[in-house]
């Protein structure tokens, strides 16, 4: 069975303030008696759900196309943590077996999503400590169900963020997970291959195992 857990990309839809809205124009259109329907799209790389490069955070660090395809595809385990503002340490040494390499986040910004179209400043977070737990566990990849993984009152320098791509770990934010019960899955979420950016749109899918 199948879960996607990917955003829709459409004009109207959530972003992060300040970043560029996402728009679609019809450049091309057969209703207007041109031979094929052509669409130009305007948007951020952080737009819906995505991946962060280190190059996001690490103005030398690689870009999205230079990550490695093995990070986004592979077992995944999916935990759902709520009741909570900020996922910490703690919380992950209680659920997260070991030998997970992949993990996704599911906590009450999942439903969040589901009622609102408005950004959501209090979103479910990553403490530091967490992200400083998730490097020494030697998880590859991170994602949770809302635009960031850290806090939008996070202090100077991003420090969720510059833990974890410093100890290169990917990051895959925006991910629909509300239909998606916890447990052990195989993940598809390979970016978009971008030249030099700092992220990248994907389609993400989950995948059950027997």
């Amino acid at each position: 069975m199948l879960f996607d857990i990917s955003m829709v990309l459409q004009p109207g839809m959530l972003v992060w303030p300040g970043d560029p809205n996402v728009s679609f124009d019809n450049v091309c259109s057969m209703a207007r008696g041109d031979e094929c329907n052509v669409t130009r799209v305007s948007l951020g790389v952080h737009s819906g759900t995505h991946v962060d490069a280190p190059k996001h955070f690490i103005d030398d660090g690689i870009g999205v196309a230079d990550m490695s395809l093995d990070l986004f595809v592979g077992p995944c385990a999916v935990m759902e943590i709520s009741d909570t503002s900020e996922i910490t340490a703690r919380h992950l040494q209680t659920l997260v077996p070991e030998g997970v390499e992949r993990l996704l986040l599911r906590t009450d910004n999942s439903q969040r999503m589901l009622r609102s179209d408005a950004f959501d400043k209090s979103f479910v977070s990553l403490s530091k400590d967490a992200a400083m737990w998730i490097c020494q566990r030697g998880i590859r990849l991170v994602g949770i169900d809302y635009l960031s993984v850290e806090s939008f009152h996070c202090p100077p320098g991003n420090p969720v963020h510059r833990i974890l791509l410093e100890g290169n770990v990917a990051l895959l934010e925006g991910l629909v997970l509300a239909h998606v019960p916890a447990g052990q899955y195989e993940l598809f979420a390979a970016p978009v291959k971008l030249s030099g950016a700092d992220g990248a749109p994907c389609r993400a899918v989950l995948r059950t195992v027997d």
